[in-house]
C-alpha cells in the first residue's frame, strides 16, 4: 500500500488471528488517517479451504478515523491504494469479505477542509463488509451504531448530536 501501518506490537494467536496494539495507519505523506488501541483479525480457515478470502471477525478497541477530503481524494483511500497499480488487462478474480466488525469506544472525524466537518465520539458499532474486485463492488453494512456525542459543522450552522443510535445503515459504492 502507498500508506504505512505502524503497530507498537503485533502478535499471532493460533490458529488464525493477528493482534495489533497501538497501531497507526498513515497516508503517503505520513499524516495519520486511523489509529487503534487494540485490534484482532481472525481469518476464516474454512473459507480459505474452498479458495475464498474471508475474515470471520475483526474486533477494534478505541479506533479513530481521521478522514480528510483534499482535491477530491479521500486520505483513507490514498493510504490503502496499492503501490503498484493492478493490471487492467487482468480483471481481479477475488472477492473479499469481513463477516463481523465490532468497534468499541471509537471516534470519527471527517472534513473537506472547507464546507463540512463531521465529528463523532464514543462510538460503538457492528457491521460487515463485502468487496468484489471483479465487479468493483463495495458494501459496508452497519447493523448497529451508537454515537454518544458529535457534531455536524457547516458554515453558518453547527448541529450538535447527542446519544444517537441506529439499527441498520447500508453504504454501497460501485
Amino acid at each position: 500500500i502507498k500508506g504505512r501501518i505502524d503497530p507498537r506490537a503485533i502478535r499471532y494467536q493460533a490458529p488464525s488471528s493477528v493482534v495489533l496494539e497501538d497501531a497507526v495507519l498513515s497516508d503517503p505523506a505520513g499524516q495519520p488517517v486511523a489509529r487503534v488501541k487494540w485490534a484482532r483479525a481472525t481469518l476464516s480457515l474454512t473459507d480459505l479451504l474452498v479458495g475464498e478470502v474471508a475474515i470471520s471477525r475483526i474486533e477494534l478497541v478505541e479506533p479513530q478515523l481521521m478522514l480528510e477530503l483534499k482535491d477530491k481524494k479521500l486520505n483513507l483511500l490514498e493510504a490503502l491504494t496499492p503501490k503498484k497499480p493492478p493490471d487492467k488487462k487482468k480483471p481481479p478474480k477475488a472477492a473479499f469479505r469481513i463477516d463481523v466488525i465490532e468497534a468499541k469506544d471509537g471516534a470519527f472525524r471527517f472534513t473537506d477542509g472547507k464546507n463540512v466537518t463531521v465529528v463523532a465520539d464514543d462510538v460503538d458499532a457492528s457491521g460487515s463488509l463485502e468487496m468484489n474486485l471483479a465487479r468493483e463492488l463495495f458494501l459496508l453494512d452497519v447493523k448497529e451504531a451508537r454515537v454518544k456525542s458529535g457534531a455536524v459543522k457547516l458554515p453558518e450552522l453547527d448541529v450538535p448530536i447527542t446519544d444517537v443510535s441506529g439499527q441498520r445503515v447500508l453504504v454501497l459504492a460501485d
